[in-house]
């Protein structure tokens, strides 16, 4: 089994490679699902300030591994061949790549997802999630909270890094390649 870690901040298109990943039906663990579950278990609203506290505060209280052992625990018990490919969306700091190094070792390869961030303001307020930043204020609030969980640093260290300059189908196209590479280089 080959998996893919994607690392980007936030509307850096990590979630469109997922959805890319997932057109190819190959199976995609969000982990951003597992936070905004605790958050509408919690019965509390999808915002951005309610979901980032939930995530902060799970990590703060277990550990900043927390959300890659509750993936992990979703994985696990999945029987793939040697040579296919998962993908894991959304991975936010080193304690969490550790945690999927530790459990899959050489199969386990981090993509970073970069694009600049005035063009990522844009396509948070386009994608129109609840939790999307509403002003450059609370861009700021979220960017500052993805750095203290150590995003800066994974995005820094990934094994490959994709650069989301262009259009979606140029994006597409650098990731389907990049998962094309990766998949050649483990057999």
């Amino acid at each position: 089994m080959i998996v893919i870690g994607l690392i980007g901040m936030p509307g850096s298109g990590k979630g469109e490679c997922a959805r890319m990943a997932e057109d190819f039906s190959i199976p995609v663990f969000h982990m951003g699902d597992l936070v905004r579950d605790l958050t509408r278990k919690r019965k509390l609203e999808l915002t951005d300030e309610h979901v980032g506290s939930i995530a902060h505060s799970e990590r703060e209280k277990f550990g900043y591994g927390i959300w890659a052992k509750r993936t992990l625990a979703k994985i696990e018990g999945l029987t793939l061949q040697p040579n296919e490919i998962i993908v894991i969306d959304g991975i936010r700091g080193e304690s969490e790549i550790s945690v999927f190094h530790d459990a899959f070792g050489e199969d386990f390869k981090t993509v970073a997802v970069k694009i600049p961030e005035e063009k990522r303001f844009q396509l948070l307020q386009q994608r129109k999630r609840s939790d999307a930043p509403i002003s450059q204020k609370e861009f700021s609030v979220r960017e500052e909270r993805e750095v203290k969980w150590g995003i800066k640093k994974a995005l820094e260290e990934a094994d490959y890094i994709i650069f989301n300059t262009g259009t979606l189908p140029e994006l597409k196209a650098s990731f389907m390649a990049l998962l094309e590479k990766i998949k050649a280089r483990s057999v």
